[in-house]
């Protein structure tokens, strides 16, 4: 068997007080997920002992280390489990100003803050009774993993809008963040070769992301638009992984990564606004991409691996069915490729962008009622 469970809390608030010329809005949110699995790792053992650790006179854990029987550690090293059990929580709170008049110009104003923090613990702890591996190794503990992260983030935003002639208007807006992690990760067991002293790791970045949109709004049903954005990702750490099997060049921490967007859409309305249609092209530049590197030894880490772009296209189309009931199709096409070699993520240019699907569908029906 290989349970799993995955438990997950939401609670938010909101709170608005209208003033004579502007809405205060109170956004506030505090999650918590809670996830356990174990899995059987009896075969991929047997791979990674065998393939990765070589034969006996290569033994890189200590002098002492022997084999007693070749064909048992090869290949008959019995049962053997992994169990890895995470917690993660964050709080986030969002104060915003936004104006309410009726003239030209529009604004919003607001601060952002998230206290985030994860632990994570990775096991795996063969059965006493299995000779193979406790006489080879004298230990059961294959891996013990701890990780703990913090990360703190602060933002501070602003935005104004102005209804320029001939039904144009224009949006500038710039958003300040700043974000603080700290991590700490200690192991231990054969896989990584005994046991570490406990790596400590702290990350900080800070910058601005601007936002250009201009819309041409004709009538209330219909709006065409172009928008030039900036969007980032802050980075994090690693868990520290074997050198050997793995390379020495693995990254202890990742940086951010950011994207520039390039957007024209535009959105109608029909029969009275009981079916609507959305549709845009975009182009992505994407620098220092965050990309999860697999080197061939059976653990895995995350590195920045240069530049990609992405362009490609959304279609959304909503019909309104009755009162409160809204069928919705979505559809995209995205094609994404690293514009640069990695040759420690094993990344070429040219190659497809791992985990940007190039096609995706959706159809969701949505029924919305009040409760009082």
């Amino acid at each position: 068997a290989e349970p799993f469970s995955d438990r997950f809390n939401l609670v938010t608030l909101t709170l608005k007080y209208n003033f004579d010329s502007f809405q205060l809005l109170s956004a506030s949110a505090d999650w918590d997920r809670q996830q356990n699995q174990t899995q059987d790792i009896s075969e991929a053992m047997q791979f990674y002992i065998g393939g990765f650790f070589g034969p006996p006179a290569s033994w890189p854990f200590s002098s002492t280390a022997t084999v007693t029987e070749a064909g048992n550690t090869w290949f008959g090293l019995g049962a053997g489990t992994i169990t890895e059990d995470d917690y993660t929580r964050q709080y986030s709170e969002e104060l915003r100003l936004t104006s309410t008049g009726s003239g030209p110009l529009e604004w919003l104003a607001g601060g952002y803050w998230a206290g985030y923090g994860a632990t994570s613990h990775v096991y795996s702890f063969y059965p006493a009774t299995n000779n193979g591996f406790n006489a080879d190794f004298g230990t059961t503990n294959l891996a013990d993993n701890h990780r703990k992260v913090d990360i703190d983030q602060y933002a501070a935003f602003g935005e104004v809008s102005y209804q320029l002639p001939k039904s144009l208007k224009a949006t500038v807006g710039a958003r300040y963040y700043t974000y603080h992690s700290n991590s700490v990760t200690s192991v231990s067991g054969v896989s990584a070769n005994g046991t570490s002293a406990p790596l400590f790791g702290r990350a900080s970045n800070s910058g601005v992301t601007p936002k250009l949109n201009l819309a041409y709004i004709p009538d209330e049903n219909t709006t065409v638009y172009g928008t030039v954005s900036k969007g980032f990702r802050p980075g994090g750490p690693n868990s520290p992984i074997p050198s050997p099997p793995c390379p020495a060049t693995a990254p202890t921490q990742f940086g951010p990564d950011s994207v520039w967007n390039y957007e024209l859409g535009e959105k109608l309305r029909f029969l009275g606004g009981r079916v609507s249609i959305a549709g845009d092209v975009f182009y992505i530049d994407w620098s220092s991409v965050q990309q999860q590197v697999a080197p061939g030894c059976g653990f895995k880490f995350t590195a920045n691996a240069g530049k990609a772009r992405a362009y490609g296209a959304e279609l959304e189309i909503a019909l309104v069915l009755a009162p409160g009931l809204v069928l919705s199709q979505n559809a995209s096409y995205t094609h994404a490729t690293n514009t640069t070699d990695v040759p420690l993520a094993g990344v070429v240019a040219g190659q497809r962008l791992l985990d940007v699907p190039q096609a995706t569908a959706n159809t969701n029906l949505t029924y919305r009622m009040p409760l009082a």
